[in-house]
């Protein structure tokens, strides 16, 4: 019956179908910088509590925001309550999503402070905007952003940290992007999303990402095929297309000065599926983050 009743929900659409599940809940926590968040609730028997970034009227708001590469700092703000919140994901996202979680740990009865240590303890989902730990100057994020909507999503993200930190730099930074599209899929997105991480990047590494059944040059093509011949013959003479981006990819990063941002997007995870089934190992397949 709790399959069925999933099912019901997920076919009613967003907002009928959100509006269902708090019908038959007993707290609802909501982002009333959503426009139609109130809605969602409209008759039903559910205590709201409220928070937003935006907007003083209401439970929690988030104050004195600092968002970097590493992450997001701001002070929790309620009636009763004022605390320092630090989540190691980047992005103006992350200060939501850290809110509605924090609120909703809060106002189901655990202490204030122990949300709080527990949210600063939180490394994040792999794979969504990961900061990947090194001892360099430069800071390299992950994403498997598959859509050209999710990576220009990302790349905004990234690209409003560099600005927000521009003034504490001593030189530009630069946001250096590797962009891959997996063979056997959707090919029309693959033009599109060379043309986003392009337009920007300070500099894009094209790879063909794990190429399946398809020819890598192929899937190179494809993705070129977003940018003008122009733009085709600057990304070559930089040696920015590549069908491997491992020794590349090493390469830049290695001579890579101070306050680089690098962003990496769709690739392969730990080792892609079919690599496992030709006997690649923990140690002999490619790791993003190496």
């Amino acid at each position: 019956p709790f399959h069925r009743r999933c099912l019901q929900i997920q076919s009613l659409g967003r907002m009928p179908g959100k509006h269902m599940l708090f019908e038959n809940s007993d707290l609802a926590v909501l982002n009333i910088d959503d426009e139609s968040a109130m809605e969602m609730v409209e008759n039903t028997d559910c205590r709201t509590v409220t928070f937003s970034v935006n907007n003083d009227r209401c439970d929690y708001s988030a104050k004195n925001i600092r968002i970097a590469s590493s992450g997001v700092k701001y002070e929790l703000v309620s009636n009763n309550n004022i605390g320092r919140v630090r989540f190691a994901v980047p992005g103006k996202f992350s200060v939501y999503n850290s809110m509605g979680a924090a609120v909703c740990l809060v106002e189901m009865g655990m202490d204030f402070k122990a949300v709080l240590d527990a949210v600063a303890e939180c490394i994040g989902v792999p794979g969504r905007m990961e900061v990947v730990p090194t001892d360099t100057p430069y800071t390299v994020i992950i994403d498997y952003a598959h859509t050209p909507d999710a990576v220009e999503n990302v790349l905004r993200t990234i690209n409003e940290i560099v600005a927000a930190n521009a003034s504490k730099q001593a030189q530009a930074a630069q946001v250096i992007t590797v962009v891959g599209c997996g063979g056997n899929r959707d090919k029309g997105k693959r033009p599109i999303m060379a043309r986003i991480a392009f337009e920007n990047s300070t500099q894009l590494i094209l790879t063909s990402d794990n190429p399946r059944d398809e020819e890598p040059h192929a899937i190179l093509q494809d993705m070129a095929a977003g940018l003008t011949a122009e733009e085709c013959i600057r990304m070559s003479a930089e040696h920015s297309w590549q069908g491997f981006k491992a020794e590349w990819v090493q390469k830049q990063t290695r001579a890579a000065p101070a306050q680089k941002v690098v962003s990496a997007y769709e690739h392969n995870r730990r080792l892609m599926e079919e690599l496992m089934g030709a006997g690649f190992n923990e140690t002999g397949g490619m790791i993003d983050e190496q």
